[in-house]
């Protein structure tokens, strides 16, 4: 679930639907700068209801989704 939403949010970000995408991608790799970055996590906030801090660093799909289910978990408790 976590893999293809976020997998949608950034080919759309980056304007391309074929993308490869997997949980080991690096976010380098796809070719984000900065300012796609942010609006990446500002639509990641809105898609899974969580907020990220500012200061968090990803390097990879996989470190997102786990930063996301443990924002969830947290806040669930």
């Amino acid at each position: 679930m976590f893999l293809e939403k976020i997998q949608a949010i950034l080919r759309e970000q980056i304007g391309d639907d074929t993308l490869a995408i997997t949980r080991e991608t690096t976010l380098e790799e796809i070719g984000m700068d900065s300012l796609d970055f942010v609006q990446v996590i500002m639509e990641l906030e809105d898609a899974f209801n969580v907020s990220i801090e500012d200061d968090q660093k990803f390097e990879t799909v996989d470190a997102l989704i786990r930063y996301i289910e443990q924002r969830q978990a947290a806040a669930a408790e």
